[in-house]
């Protein structure tokens, strides 16, 4: 992802650990995260945390399973 300001970081969950963050694409105040699955691996079933770095006016992330919306933050100022 192009930044063009300063950056925070934002917690987000992924489904599993096999889950990768496979694409990042802004629209306009809203960042989409795409997350995918690695192939051929057992996983637990639990949520865990990843990091990510978005520009300062970001408003809300999403984080996208299978094309489908899985998780919503909206990002508040002050936050980091």
């Amino acid at each position: 992802m192009a930044c063009s300001g300063p950056l925070k970081t934002v917690n987000i969950e992924k489904p599993t650990p096999c889950h990768f963050v496979r694409e990042v694409k802004r629209e306009g105040n809203v960042v989409m995260v795409y997350l995918e699955r690695e192939r051929g691996k057992i996983c637990p079933q639990v949520i865990v945390k990843d990091k990510i770095r978005v520009e300062k006016d970001v408003e809300k992330v999403k984080v996208m399973v299978d094309n489908r919306v899985w998780k919503e933050y909206k990002i508040m100022e002050g936050r980091k």
